[in-house]
């Protein structure tokens, strides 16, 4: 991989805008081979990874082992069992006897969770990645054409459920990582073949960034979210701070945190229910301005334990600063990317 913008350059703001430029915020491509990193800061040293994983880290330990390295670990997964904890706290002991220079910090997405990772005697705050999001890049579209009555953003994976969706009329649909359950993604299209599949509008599937996904979410009056468990799940904050209710099945895995029942509807998994919540959503014609200010009230009150993280790394270091001005400087979109971790390091 060529040499980053800024590498050599001692200033960590300018190097990691270079950083970005080089990790575009992209799916992953089939057969390849990588996670979810975002570098956070250089002075401190400190990576995000957003993943279950722990093996996955054990190059980047050994890499980095005569520097000082905190890791901020994000779960992609509901965590809300006893052996969630324990297993990412036996790997943080191993990590501490062999690379004593390096520590780890949980962002946990639930209540549930964190309590969990505590009790395990584990470093963790409640801060979904969902409150990663730039609110800046995700926004109500005022003026914008309402072409749908509901919208699903989301992956064809089984575990989406894509089929609860069959009974709603004028659905839109916004999907990724095709070819990652190619029988599930043709029975979906088979069985939503009424459905808006908005990825396909020039023929063959193509990936949206996030300027077309926030224009295709503002088409629509009401988001959906089908799954009984994943994630805190990305999508759900997309919608809220597009102005978007939503309309959801009962889950866990931490999306619960930012609802409010002015604009949410958890309904059971049925077609029929799903379908009849969608047009009671559309009725209500809540104030999309609302459901962003709340949004962002929530995800503000994770951030601060996001920073107050990054004050304590700032204080073990001993090399000043702050979580405000670390997140000032170096505050990018999720703060994660797709990339393999040799393309990590070849940034550090």
């Amino acid at each position: 991989m060529a040499a980053l913008p800024g590498k050599n350059n001692r200033e960590p703001g300018r190097m990691l805008k270079g950083w970005l430029k080089h990790f575009s915020d992209r799916q992953a491509k089939p057969g390849e081979t990588g996670a979810f990193f975002g570098v956070i800061s250089l002075q401190p040293l400190v990576i995000q990874y957003l993943g279950g994983e722990p093996g996955v880290l054990l190059t980047l330990h050994q890499a980095l082992e005569g520097r000082n390295l905190w890791i901020l670990r994000a779960a992609d997964w509901a965590e809300e069992k006893a052996t969630d904890a324990s297993r990412w706290a036996a790997h943080e002991r191993r990590v501490r006897r062999r690379w004593p220079k390096h520590g780890y910090a949980f962002l946990c997405s639930s209540p549930g969770s964190l309590s969990l990772f505590r009790r395990a005697g584990l470093r963790a705050v409640l801060c979904s990645h969902n409150a990663l999001l730039d609110e800046t890049q995700y926004r109500v579209l005022e003026g914008a054409e309402k072409k749908f009555d509901a919208i699903y953003n989301a992956q064809v994976a089984p575990f989406k459920r894509l089929q609860l969706a069959s009974a709603v009329t004028n659905l839109a649909i916004l999907t990724y990582r095709t070819w990652a359950y190619p029988k599930n993604f043709v029975s979906m299209k088979k069985k939503l073949h009424k459905a808006s599949w908005l990825n396909f509008d020039r023929g063959d599937f193509r990936w949206l960034d996030t300027g077309e996904t926030v224009s295709r979410l503002n088409s629509a009056r009401v988001g959906l979210m089908l799954s009984a468990i994943e994630g805190a799940n990305f999508a759900s904050v997309e919608y809220f701070l597009c102005g978007l209710p939503l309309v959801t099945t009962p889950s866990i895995g931490g999306r619960e945190a930012f609802y409010d029942d002015r604009y949410v509807r958890v309904v059971e998994p049925d077609p029929e229910l799903i379908a009849t919540a969608v047009l009671q959503m559309c009725e209500r014609k809540v104030d999309p301005q609302m459901i962003r200010a709340k949004t962002l009230d929530i995800m503000e009150g994770q951030r601060r334990n996001f920073r107050q993280v990054l004050d304590e790394i700032c204080l073990e270091a001993g090399e000043g600063g702050s979580g405000q001005e670390i997140w000032e400087r170096n505050f990018f979109n999720k703060f994660t990317r797709w990339m393999s971790i040799d393309d990590l390091l070849e940034t550090l």
